[in-house]
């Protein structure tokens, strides 16, 4: 079952055995975090055009996000 957790970036939706699903805040974790399932969703609450949403393509242990843009 899913828990809201309060960790240092904020909040964030956690799935134990398989790892932070989403997560909020105005820093996105750094690439290498460990922690953040495979396409953890990570809204930055002080985002922009093309910098509020970012989706984990890394690891579990690992991670690597990167912006969802899109497309015209």
């Amino acid at each position: 079952m899913a828990s809201t957790e309060i960790y240092a970036r904020d909040r964030a939706e956690h799935v134990p055995g398989i790892g932070i699903l989403r997560a909020w805040g105005d820093t996105v974790p750094a690439d290498g975090e460990a922690g953040y399932a495979t396409g953890c969703l990570f809204q930055r609450t002080d985002g922009g055009d093309a910098t509020a949403l970012y989706v984990n393509e890394g690891t579990i242990t690992s991670c690597n996000f990167n912006a969802v843009t899109v497309g015209a």
